[in-house]
């Protein structure tokens, strides 16, 4: 058998599912919509939460609560992937439906705002980004 040569080789530093900022982030692809790793770590690892839009201001929420109650989704932290979001097309067209000036096919990502005291994060979809790979490097 022949050995190969990896002498000319260089390593290749890459974390996958290591958040890159610190800041709540939503995706919004054609057709599911992500949050990233640190909007769970802003809502204290919640057990439970409840995805909220306001059709007329164009935004979009999530608040994070740590009993199950009213109209919330179950959301364990056992959960093999940190990751989460939104995969049925009628939901997520939904969402995009609110910005009918978005091109299908561009993908977007909008900062989330956070306010403590209701334990909620706002996106305002109006404030989105053409996202083509990476993350935001901070609120500017």
């Amino acid at each position: 058998m022949q050995k190969f040569d990896i002498s000319d080789f260089q390593w290749f530093d890459y974390s996958p599912g290591v958040a890159v900022n610190h800041f709540p982030e939503l995706t919004i692809n054609a057709d599911e919509i992500k949050f990233n790793v640190a909007t769970l770590k802003k809502l204290g690892s919640p057990t439970s939460i409840k995805l909220m839009f306001d059709p007329k201001n164009k935004r979009f929420a999530i608040q994070g609560f740590m009993k199950k109650s009213n109209k919330t989704i179950d959301f364990t932290p056992e959960r093999k992937s940190k990751a989460f979001g939104i995969f049925q097309k009628d939901k997520v067209k939904f969402i995009r439906d609110m910005m009918p000036e978005w091109d299908n096919a561009t993908r977007f990502k909008v900062l989330g705002e956070y306010y403590e005291e209701e334990n909620l994060i706002v996106y305002d979809l109006k404030t989105a980004k053409i996202f083509e790979g990476g993350s935001f490097q901070g609120r500017g």
